[in-house]
């Protein structure tokens, strides 16, 4: 398994543990603007390959998520149950 992050903070930001745990991290400006999302993923989707899974921590997250899921299963991109 690899881990990408998507965060609002640069990665010097991050612990230098999860840095060590971390694939890839992308830095967006505004985390819950679903096409950063998108973008984000698809940047990651290069160093890490496939994204599978998505998880937001934040409630503030999930209606966005759901937008990028919702669009790009209908670009083939499919959900798997956990």
């Amino acid at each position: 398994m690899r881990l990408g992050l998507v965060t609002t903070e640069p990665a010097d930001n991050l612990s230098p543990d999860l840095q060590d745990a971390l694939a890839d991290h992308w830095q967006v400006a505004d985390a819950p603007d679903p096409q950063q999302i998108a973008d984000a993923v698809r940047c990651l989707s290069g160093p890490i390959g496939l994204v599978e899974r998505l998880i937001g921590a934040l409630e503030q997250l999930q209606v966005p998520l759901a937008r990028y899921v919702g669009r790009s299963a209908s670009r083939g991109w499919t959900r798997t149950p956990p």
